[in-house]
């Protein structure tokens, strides 16, 4: 049986390539099926890649701007993700995956297009990217915690999501306020 788990897993791994699919035969609670490491795979590289996009743009965002509000806010999601970081590697380790140490290529054109906006349009943008990748990063940790199939994975969804969704609420404030 666990032959078969680890082909299962393995076969899962190579649809993602170096991504956050290795292996985690060495979980017995992991995935049972080749399309529920699937999923699991997608979401562990998703919440990751996620996570060092808005890392970095806050920090661009910390350097940047001349707002206070603008300033405490990215100050706060470095803060929150790269604790939620910390917690995702801390899951993973247990399930022998490597998480994605950079974001995709869509995720760098955003953040290469927040680092060439000028002065007068930097906050709106980074708020706005905020806002987006907020409302991205609450529909997929819903989604998972409701319908994933690893339980330590599933638990720091929903463990997750108040703090996101808390997040999405202020970034939606603050865009507001740059707005103006």
């Amino acid at each position: 049986m666990r032959t078969i788990l680890l082909s299962i897993i393995v076969a899962a791994g190579t649809l993602f390539g170096t991504g956050a699919m290795n292996t985690y035969a060495a979980d017995p609670a992991g995935a049972a099926t080749k399309a529920d490491a699937a999923a699991d795979g997608k979401f562990m590289e998703a919440a990751a890649q996620g996570g060092l996009t808005e890392i970095a743009a806050s920090e661009i965002a910390e350097d940047r701007t001349k707002r206070d509000e603008v300033k405490h806010f990215a100050k706060l999601m470095i803060k929150d993700h790269k604790d939620v970081a910390k917690n995702l590697k801390s899951v993973t380790d247990k399930m022998n995956v490597q998480l994605p140490k950079d974001y995709s290529a869509e995720q760098k054109a955003a953040i290469d297009k927040l680092k060439a906006s000028s002065d007068a349009e930097f906050d709106g943008m980074y708020a706005n990217m905020m806002v987006s990748d907020h409302k991205k990063m609450v529909a997929l940790f819903e989604d998972f915690s409701k319908s994933g199939s690893h339980a330590d994975l599933k638990a720091f969804a929903k463990n997750t999501l108040p703090g996101l969704k808390a997040h999405l609420k202020h970034a939606e404030d603050l865009a507001k306020a740059v707005s103006k």
